[in-house]
């Protein structure tokens, strides 16, 4: 094998490896969960912006079941070899992310566009720390 044809196997091997490891973050429960938060959240904050509550109260309990169904999952940053102290700050992070749900979802049976967009503003804050903590760099 000369040089040519060991740094082309080196790069298609090495090319294969990082796909395949972005097809196993991606395919797991905890992902398709999240997506399904973040599309949810970007309709949300269309409705609260147009002060449609309506619509957003529809849309609310996608949200809340992704989030539920989120906590018994583990990120894939922590399934090999997560100590469970991580695993546990992750559920408690999950935990303190319903709490805001429930929050919004108060907002949202009061008719409280101003509260609504606080509490949704709140979600995305704790989303964005949640993936700093726990989100493997290598996940999509």
């Amino acid at each position: 094998m000369n040089v040519k044809q060991l740094l082309t196997a080196t790069l298609l091997s090495v090319a294969l490896a990082s796909g395949a490891h972005a097809q196993q973050c991606e395919d797991t429960a905890l992902f398709a969960e999240m997506e399904t938060m973040a599309d949810t959240m970007q309709g949300l904050a269309r409705a609260i912006r147009g002060n449609d509550l309506d619509s957003a109260r529809e849309a609310l309990p996608t949200l809340q079941q992704a989030a539920r169904n989120a906590h018994q999952e583990t990120p894939f940053s922590l399934r090999n070899g997560g100590a469970d102290q991580d695993i546990a700050n992750f559920r408690a992070a999950i935990d303190e992310l319903n709490e805001m749900i429930d929050e919004l979802d108060l907002a949202l049976a009061n008719d409280n566009q101003a509260d609504a967009a606080q509490a949704l503003r709140a979600i995305g804050d704790a989303r964005r720390n949640g993936h700093r903590q726990f989100k493997d760099r290598s996940c999509g």
